[in-house]
Parts: C-alpha cells; structure tokens; sequence
C-alpha cells in the first residue's frame, strides 16, 4: 500500500498518511423518493433533502419532509447527524453536512462516516475529489455515480487527530467567509434602505448651515442625460486582435473574452475611464467604466449627464430603480428590457447639485465599503483553494 504526505502539513504530525476506500471509513447509503401521489408520506418531520438544496456546509431543514410511513414504503433511508450528504446524479460531487436526521431523494450516495474518522475532514477531502468523482460518471440522460464506485473510491487519510486539527483550521476559515458574507449582505441591505428613503425624499441632506435645500425638482431621464447608442456589430467584423476592444454587454459584468476592432468612429461611439453606461439588455444595470477606451456595442448607451447634473448621482439614481424593475421582473410583472424610449421618459425628482454630490457621496461610500468586502471574500477564497490543494495527498 503506498503511503504520501501532504505539502502543508501541521509540524506535530509525522505518520504517513494512509491509502484507504471511501467504504473503509464509513456507510455510503442512496436516497429515494416516495410516491408523490400518496399524501401520507408527505408533511412529515422527516427531513427530504434533494440535490438543489445542497449549496452550503451544513444543512439543517430540508424544503419538503416525509413522514415515517414513506420512509417504510421507500428506498429513503435516515440518515444520522452529521452524515455527508453527497450529490450523484445530474449534479456530481457537491455535499453538506446534515445537522439533524435527514433522508435525501435518489440523486444523492450520502457517507455515513464512522466514528474512526471526522466527518469534517470528509467533507473537506470530498471537496478536493469533485474531479474525480464527475471522470468516474457515466450516463446518456445525465451523469450518475453509482454506490459501487463511491465506495471502491481511493484517498489517502491521516490519523484520527490530524483529521480534527485540519478540519478544525478549514472550519475557522470557512467562519471567516461566512462572517464577511454576512456583513457584506448587511452593508447590501442598509443601501437598499437609505435609498429607498434618500430617493422617496424621506430623508434629506442639509445645507452646512444647517438650513434646508430646495425642494427637489420633477423633470424626465430624457430632459437631465443624453442616451447615445452603441454600434450594432456584425460577428465578421469583429477581430481577435485591434486598436479598440470592443465592450459587450457579457464584458460589462462578468465576460473576460473580448473581441476587438480596427473602426474608427464618432467620438460618442467610444467610451473611456469614468464614463457613465447602461446595458439595456439581458443582464441590465448602470456602471461607472474603469478600464481602457473601448468602442462599446449595440445593447449598452453612454450616459451624458446635462447642465448641473451630477454624473454620479445620476449612477446611483439608475441603479434604484433598475432593481425596482428587476424586482418586478422576478415577480412577472416586467419583461428584463428596456427601450430608449422608455429610459428616456422616466421621471427623476433632482435636488440641487449640490445636494446632488452630498447624495452621491454618501451612497459611493458605501459601494467602496462593499467593494472592500469583496475584495476580503475573493482574498479569502483564495487562500482557502490553496489550503486545500496542499493540505491533502
């Protein structure tokens, strides 16, 4: 049997670490579904977790539960606390720990870890082995892993003590995350509130005097911005290398494939460093652009704030209420497009410019401190993927 170490390794440990089988450190049990059309197998207590729900480390309760009878007329097995719920089927290789008894649906081979081993440190392993487990998958329909092959899967394994000290130290990191994602959501939260009472104008900025602005100003998006057009490109005209990369609406949020192009246009079919632009389609929004000139394309408008608007006000403006329409959208009640037309018809109550920039500021503020969460997130991520790249064999 071969024997290996791990590239990080705490200094107190100095066994190699054993060449074991998933079967060798515990029950792998599969999942089943009661019949649907027999009520009294459903609304139980019994937890039925299906492969959707499994996106977190820990589970706790499950969306529907079954009741002791559909367990007993089912192939759903219960599984103990703290079993690794595992994903084969269609979704290959994701897994959480159930904090309470549960029962999963058939796209699950779930470990029972027995008492020789942490359940923690499985989970962890089962993490570094998402690979493997989608090569050893076969399936026309979809992909599946059977119990079989889970079981006669082979990882190497530290002892029991090491087990707990490195699922300890991953758990401390995984806190982190959670910690940071939580305030990032509250920071979220806390913007969306102040500026539904910024804009509603529930709320008010004062004057350093301490006296009052004037009342706010009712005009259309059309009569405060102009909305320039983007150039409608042919795919032939687009190049692989050129003097101008060319933004498209996949670039402007997450997309690092660019095409590029050799055109020289109008000044208004370029945008530059700190430039207000709206994608209109799909995935729509306002975004302050931070890279390089760029020609950008068809479904995005260059915003050009008029006499005495703020450009940044009017970014944060945008973006309330996109959300309120991509909130109704989420509800059926809007189509995610917009036209130039309509954007352009929207009314805008605008303070003074200088409450304007007092507005702008303070909600920029709170982006920057959003953005430095993000930062923290990514960073931590990070380190996390090298933990467990070098913190197993």
């Amino acid at each position: 049997m071969e024997n290996l170490q791990p590239k990080l390794r705490f200094p107190e440990f100095k066994d190699e670490w054993k060449y074991k089988y998933l079967k060798d450190i515990g029950h792998i049990v599969g999942g089943g579904t009661p019949s649907t059309t027999v009520d009294k197998y459903w609304n139980g207590d019994i937890n039925w977790f299906t492969p959707t729900e499994i996106n977190s480390k820990y589970v706790t309760s499950s969306k529907r539960k079954i009741t002791e009878l559909a367990v007993s007329k089912s192939s759903a097995k219960i599984l103990p606390k703290g079993s690794i719920l595992l994903t084969t089927r269609a979704t290959i290789g994701e897994c959480s720990i159930c904090l309470e008894e549960s029962t999963t649906n058939q796209g699950f081979q779930s470990i029972v870890v027995n008492s020789f081993n942490s359940n923690e440190f499985v989970y962890y392993l089962i993490n570094t082995t998402k690979n493997e487990l989608i090569k050893k998958s076969s399936g026309s329909t979809f992909l599946e892993i059977s119990k079989k092959k889970i079981e006669t899967i082979e990882q190497y394994f530290p002892s029991l003590p090491e087990q707990t000290k490195i699922a300890d130290f991953l758990g401390a990191v995984d806190k982190q995350l959670e910690l940071l994602t939580t305030k990032k959501e509250k920071l979220q939260l806390y913007k969306k509130g102040v500026m539904q009472k910024l804009f509603s104008q529930e709320i008010r900025f004062t004057k350093e005097d301490g006296t009052n602005y004037p009342d706010w100003e009712e005009k259309t998006l059309g009569e405060v911005a102009t909305f320039f057009n983007g150039r409608a490109y042919k795919q032939s005209e687009l190049l692989d290398n050129g003097k101008y990369p060319v933004l498209r609406v996949g670039n402007f949020f997450s997309n690092n494939s660019w095409y590029y192009s050799d055109l020289e246009l109008d000044n208004n079919k370029y945008c530059s460093e700190g430039d207000l632009l709206y994608a209109w389609s799909a995935s729509f929004g306002p975004k302050i652009w931070k890279g390089d000139k760029v020609i950008y394309h068809y479904h995005i408008w260059k915003v050009e704030e008029k006499v005495l608007m703020n450009k940044t006000f009017l970014y944060h403006f945008l973006n309330f209420n996109t959300e309120i329409i991509k909130n109704k959208s989420a509800n059926g009640l809007a189509m995610m497009h917009i036209t130039k037309g309509a954007i352009e018809a929207w009314n805008i109550f605008i303070p003074n410019l200088d409450e304007q920039i007092k507005i702008a500021d303070f909600l920029t503020a709170i982006d920057n401190q959003i953005e430095a969460i993000n930062n923290q997130i990514t960073k931590t991520e990070n380190y996390k993927k090298g933990l467990l790249q070098q913190m197993f064999v």
